[in-house]
């Protein structure tokens, strides 16, 4: 598991949105290096984006250039006084076949 902080803009109160992030996944083949990960988080400050909208961009991002078997994050922050999770996980090894009985 990955552990890093995104910042972007709430997109309907133009407020900074600082959010702690996890990210874990089931490679195939390719591993997600932190600080390329960390770097890569950078391009989302100053974005108007929501926190769920947010980790599905992260979600679709990362099944595309790891096609890992499987992929989680979640994003923790504050809004005011309210504390939320987004968590956005898909499995994306194929189905099992069932077997004819």
């Amino acid at each position: 598991m990955l552990e890093a902080s995104v910042d972007a803009v709430c997109p309907f109160t133009g407020a900074p949105d600082s959010y702690d992030i996890e990210v874990e996944y089931v490679s195939r083949e390719a591993c997600l290096e932190a600080l390329s990960l960390a770097s890569w988080l950078e391009k989302f400050r100053g974005v108007r984006i929501s926190q769920e909208q947010l980790a599905q961009e992260i979600v679709s991002t990362l099944k595309e250039l790891l096609n890992p078997e499987y992929v989680c994050v979640k994003l923790t922050g504050s809004h005011g006084r309210v504390g939320m999770v987004v968590e956005k996980c898909e499995d994306t090894s194929p189905a099992e076949e069932m077997s004819p009985i």
